[in-house]
């Protein structure tokens, strides 16, 4: 079989392999073709069903430009040996066409005692330790295109290597389509922070807040903000919504019922409702409960998660109380701190020891951001009378690294 005389090569190489390692040579084939732009001749992939596959196999050899003769644990097959020996007598003939021995996987060393002394002497590629082994791959690359190999790193390739290596391969793509897609998301979704917010609610003003129309609030000089049976949040009228937060308020019980709030606010129908029952609570027993309202979808006896407290059940009318929370990626923690009863100081932070109330953790992150508000679920009534709300710093993308912004 004479190659023809031809600029170029149809194909970069010639696969010849026995017909039960066909599996692991298409693996390679893949790889050539993905990987490194190569043209393998794999009879599966290029012979056509009806026409004489021997010819088709000769002419195939004839317009390759290098022959790989795959090795693996069932030896040569018949007609692998013809075209490796059809291969060798065109090596003889023709100096540039080069012929590479490949040991696959389960390949014994007692196997290439059998091959011709022509093939023997040639530099071999290894592929025993396994079809992923990069350092291999790279030895057939480098005789597909008779390169000399350079430097090899001995040690097993890293996952963080085979990612270099995908961008080094698509640098361009990356570089003319994807990398100015990449840069307009980190610069149009920088969050702008939020400002430290604070109210003294017993000077109630209206123009902070959205309120929703059908809300009974009270505003009693006394005492502040009072919420009672079925007031629906209200909410902060700002621009900027709070991702992560921590949030003080102070409140006062005008029963034993307990008290609810929400934060991440999305909307009248979409937030997180944190609810501390009291021992005279009409719905349910005393603690804490956590839910998340989607769609203003709510039944107090759906939580997602409840903190029995011996506290709760001390909880009665004239107490006053302190709410910490603070609000970090997918966890919101809520802690009280118990003051005085009524008619004695009221002022922020209250009185006594932090405790725990509960760390709530949403699994699918339903809000990354939002207002605060109150609510009311049942019997009980409170006054909020002051709050603080302080942001964490949020950054983009870009300021991490320390990139200027110049679109803002």
């Amino acid at each position: 079989m004479g190659k023809t005389n031809k600029t170029k090569a149809r194909y970069d190489v010639f696969l010849s392999h026995h017909g039960k390692d066909k599996s692991q040579i298409e693996v390679l084939a893949t790889r050539l073709t993905k990987e490194e732009g190569l043209t393998p001749f794999l009879d599966k992939w290029h012979l056509v069903p009806g026409e004489p596959w021997q010819e088709g196999l000769e002419n195939a050899l004839d317009q390759s430009a290098t022959c790989a003769v795959f090795l693996g644990s069932h030896g040569l097959g018949t007609w692998e040996n013809e075209e490796m020996r059809a291969a060798l007598e065109e090596r003889v003939r023709k100096r540039s066409f080069r012929v590479i021995p490949v040991l696959l996987p389960g390949a014994k060393p007692q196997n290439t005692e059998l091959l011709p002394r022509f093939l023997r002497r040639l530099t071999w590629v290894d592929f025993r330790a396994g079809l992923n082994d990069q350092n291999a791959f790279k030895q057939l690359v480098a005789g597909i295109r008779g390169r000399p190999l350079g430097y090899v790193n001995i040690g097993p390739v890293t996952f963080t290597e085979r990612v270099l290596a995908q961008i080094w391969q698509y640098r361009l793509y990356l570089g003319s389509v994807l990398l100015p897609i990449l840069l307009w998301l980190l610069i149009a979704f920088k969050q702008p922070g939020c400002p430290e917010f604070s109210a003294d609610l017993k000077a109630f003003n209206k123009n902070q807040w959205a309120i929703p129309p059908s809300a009974p609030l009270v505003i009693d000089p006394s005492y502040g903000l009072s919420l009672s049976q079925n007031s629906v949040p209200i909410f902060l009228s700002q621009d900027c919504y709070y991702r992560d937060f921590v949030l003080r308020f102070h409140a006062t019980l005008g029963n034993s019922g307990g008290a609810a709030w929400a934060v991440r606010i999305q909307g009248k129908d979409d937030y997180y409702l944190f609810y501390l029952a009291g021992p005279d609570n009409k719905l349910l027993d005393p603690g804490f409960y956590s839910y998340t309202v989607r769609d203003n979808i709510f039944d107090a006896h759906d939580h997602q998660d409840f903190v029995r407290s011996a506290l709760a059940s001390k909880l009665g009318q004239g107490m006053q109380f302190e709410i910490v929370i603070e609000a970090s990626g997918r966890t919101i923690k809520n802690s009280i701190i118990l003051g005085l009863v009524d008619g004695q100081s009221p002022t922020i932070p209250g009185i006594g020891e932090e405790v725990p109330l509960d760390s709530f953790e949403d699994p699918h992150h339903h809000f990354a951001k939002g207002s605060i508000g109150f609510r009311t679920i049942g019997a009980e009534n409170f006054f909020v009378d002051s709050l603080l709300i302080t942001p964490k710093p949020t950054q983009s993308l870009l300021d991490i690294l320390g990139i200027p912004i110049f679109m803002q």
